[in-house]
């Protein structure tokens, strides 16, 4: 295979990947968010089915506070994936700004390691603990209690994705796209 030939190749799988790495943040971005406004809409709709309830009747619905408990859960883990995935990380940019351009580009491929190393292992631990506690039950709705984990895991999960796309590829950062591509691809 010629060196042109081989050059086609590498470009055409790099576009590839561009496009299948850009298609999976722009899909799990928009499933966060409905995910987010469908749990908050299930979390409104469920406490105001609990005050008319108790209005009417004087007593309460004995599993709202727990599913509300679960969705809430779910809405903050998955809502900080969503977070990630808009880079929004709370950071110390003035810090990062500092250090001498020479200095931002390794500075920021560090950082985002940490981030993919930390998300990796909350998703590994997450998985081993809802192994654990899927053997016992929520105690009103009787669901396996790892539907508190869940979420977590899910979220986890698509940080350290989303991270390891934008080591690869750091154009397809919505932050600091120039942070890393200024040195090279």
């Amino acid at each position: 295979m010629s060196g042109a030939s081989r050059s086609a190749s590498a470009d055409s799988l790099s576009a590839g990947f561009d496009r299948l790495a850009k298609a999976y943040l722009r899909f799990s971005g928009a499933v966060l968010r409905w995910a987010a406004m469908l749990l908050l809409s299930a979390m409104v709709a469920i406490n105001a089915t609990e005050v008319v309830w108790r209005a009417a009747t004087g007593g309460g619905l004995g599993w709202t506070q727990e599913l509300s408990i679960i969705l809430a859960m779910a809405l903050y883990f998955l809502c900080y994936a969503l977070v990630a995935k808009d880079g929004e990380y709370i950071r110390v940019e003035i810090l990062f700004n500092a250090f001498p351009a020479a200095l931002q580009r390794p500075l920021s491929v560090l950082i985002r390691l940490v981030v993919i190393v930390f998300h990796g292992m909350v998703f590994w631990f997450t998985l081993w603990t809802m192994r654990f506690v899927g053997m016992f039950d929520t105690p009103v709705l009787q669901w396996p209690e790892s539907v508190f984990y869940a979420p977590l895991a899910v979220g986890a999960f698509d940080i350290a994705l989303t991270e390891v796309i934008r080591l690869i590829r750091p154009r397809l950062d919505p932050v600091h796209p120039h942070a890393i591509d200024a040195a090279g691809p």
